[in-house]
């Protein structure tokens, strides 16, 4: 097995950490908030992923895995680093790769062997030279050293069981040895190896999220065709107005936060635009998410946050489902319907049948349903 580093503890980064531990290599992982690695070393996971706990405890009383904020104690005796830093969007759109150029300077000026500094972050193709000119100005000694780029295809809420059960692994490089010893790290799991040059593997990444936002994209021009021809889409604040009669002093219970179940990212999550909506027009919102309310306690603190589904929907006027945990649909609906002000659901996900909810004795609507 393996000495690796993984320099970033975000979703990518403690993901890949923990899984690699999980197949016997001895990982560090690094990163530069001390808070972050202060909670990381009490066994305590910083995201909310379903496996990542099991897999961290596992792995740290194992001494498999370790946290730390120092280059200079993760990276000189790590055969191999990977890089999973963020690349945040620039002003006029593009990757911002300020960290990933951090990040290989910290790595060069701590480098004391022979290594391989593999890319995982979603990085604009030729970053992998970028990151080898910049190690390369900034060795204290000649080291010889490879750069791969090893994309990452992980879902947040299923990162776990993708990462443990890939349909295919990308590495590419301008040293195929370089490529093949990476893909060896990964030799325990039983899927498509694809061995490519360094910019393809960048590309093949580009490529992939490319086709997902197309699909985004074409859903949502669907959706806008089918309010054309007088069919439901996704608007789910009007929905509610016009259920309603209107929105101002109406208490609503929004159920999820997330921007997907089985995760407390709120980056981007639909909850946050249908809340301010909520509240511009004047109603009061109440919410409830398993796992992304102290997430999103940080930066919107002006509504109430509830214990569970049923606390609220005490009293509202309607209840908004947004995200489709799984624990919304083990709801008991009939105790849901008799602490309601009003028995109305607007149902942003179709998680339930309009034909039962309507025998329970609800007002109820979906999306995308004539």
């Amino acid at each position: 097995m393996s000495s690796l580093s993984v320099v970033g503890t975000g979703y990518v980064g403690l993901t890949t950490a923990a899984c690699l531990a999980d197949l016997g290599h001895e990982v560090v992982a690094l990163d530069i908030d001390a808070s972050k690695i202060a909670t990381l070393k009490q066994g305590k996971p910083t995201i909310y992923e379903p496996g990542l706990q099991e897999l961290m405890t596992r792995a740290i009383k194992a001494d498999r895995l370790r946290f730390t904020t120092e280059y200079a104690d993760a990276i000189p005796n790590s055969e191999f680093v990977f890089v999973a830093v963020g690349t945040p969007m620039g002003r006029r759109g593009e990757a911002d790769l300020v960290f990933v150029k951090q990040a290989a300077r910290s790595i060069a000026k701590a480098m004391k062997r022979t290594m391989t500094i593999i890319n995982k972050s979603t990085v604009p193709i030729g970053t992998g030279d970028i990151v080898s000119r910049i190690i390369g100005e900034n060795l204290e000694e000649e080291i010889p050293f490879s750069v791969v780029s090893n994309p990452e295809f992980l879902r947040e809420g299923s990162a776990i069981h993708d990462f443990m059960h890939p349909d295919r692994l990308v590495f590419g490089s301008h040293s195929r040895p370089a490529a093949e010893a990476v893909a060896a790290i990964y030799a325990r799991l039983d899927t498509n190896i694809l061995i490519t040059d360094l910019h393809t593997a960048e590309m093949i990444k580009y490529a992939s999220n490319a086709f997902l936002a197309t699909r985004i994209s074409f859903i949502n021009e669907i959706a806008r065709i089918c309010e054309r021809v007088d069919a439901d889409v996704k608007l789910l604040v009007e929905k509610l107005r016009e259920v309603l009669g209107g929105l101002r002093d109406q208490v609503i219970a929004v159920l999820g936060l997330a921007y997907k179940p089985n995760t407390d990212d709120v980056r981007e999550a639909p909850a946050i635009d249908v809340i301010n909506s909520l509240k511009q027009k004047g109603a009061r919102v109440r919410a409830y998410d398993p796992k992304a309310m102290p997430v999103l306690k940080q930066t919107l603190n002006d509504i109430q946050y509830c214990r569970d589904a049923y606390e609220a929907a005490n009293g509202a006027d309607a209840v908004l489902l947004v995200t489709e945990w799984e624990e919304f649909r083990q709801l008991d609906l009939e105790r849901m319907k008799r602490v309601m002000r009003r028995p109305v659901i607007v149902d942003g996900r179709n998680l339930y049948e309009p034909n039962v909810m309507r025998e329970l004795g609800f007002v109820y609507r979906g999306v995308g349903r004539s």
